[in-house]
């Protein structure tokens, strides 16, 4: 019989470029951007997907939210172990604003994290706080000043609160039914989105912008579809 030579494998092209590696940051220093940890989350980064699991390609993907792999977070962002509860707060809400600057107060600031911070930094002129992770923010009285700069700069922003008081939250925690898990952290809730079209001025803006007409606002446009229905009887038969 013959001999048959085996059919060689096809091989990968020498044009192939390797995947390039992002920098890992350096723990207890401040790290540029580009190399914190957030980069390094492939649900946050390259394989995005909304909360329904659909993919950018997919045509009922939602932009507006965003899947997060707990198993991939845990293990990137926070070395193996389990996100702080206001961590977890954090995430929880950026699911659902994942196209949304979320500026997240703690106590009398606003804090910024991950992309956000990011954005805090190269917008608003931030540097970034001492760690791995992306991390920037600033004091409630600057609300107003911050705000117009990431607006100006056509950014949709959420302005989220702590909704409950110390006392108040000690009180949930000691009225939480045996054998539950009590809160671990304060209320925060999304209070306002503004977007360069829908801003208004609150309580934490200096009104005087608008007596001074220096108030930097956009343009908004309203659509409204109206179905009309065709009569039967004069209805064009023709092809």
């Amino acid at each position: 019989m013959p001999h048959k030579t085996a059919t060689p494998l096809p091989q990968k092209s020498s044009t192939q470029q390797p995947k390039p590696s992002i920098p890992k940051p350096i723990k207890d220093v401040v790290n540029p951007a580009g190399t914190h940890l957030h980069n390094h989350l492939e649900y946050y980064t390259t394989n995005r997907k909304d909360l329904k699991g659909h993919s950018p390609s997919h045509p009922d993907f939602d932009s507006h939210t965003l899947y997060v792999d707990h198993s991939e977070l845990n293990r990137v962002l926070y070395n193996g172990k389990k996100p702080s509860p206001a961590q977890k707060q954090w995430w929880e809400i950026k699911s659902q604003y994942a196209d949304v600057i979320l500026l997240f107060k703690v106590g009398k600031f606003y804090e910024m994290y991950q992309d956000d911070a990011d954005v805090g930094v190269s917008v608003l002129g931030h540097v970034y706080m001492k760690g791995a992770i992306a991390h920037s923010g600033f004091p409630e009285a600057a609300y107003g000043t911050m705000l117009s700069k990431l607006v100006d700069a056509g950014y949709k922003v959420a302005r989220v609160e702590q909704t409950e008081t110390k006392p108040a939250f000690e009180e949930r925690k000691k009225s939480t039914p045996k054998g539950k898990t009590k809160p671990q952290v304060m209320c925060r809730e999304v209070c306002g989105i503004v977007t360069k079209g829908t801003r208004t001025f609150c309580y934490l803006e200096d009104s005087r912008m608008l007596e001074k007409g220096e108030a930097s606002t956009g343009p908004l446009v309203s659509i409204k579809e109206t179905l009309v229905e065709s009569d039967g009887d004069n209805a064009d038969d023709s092809p």
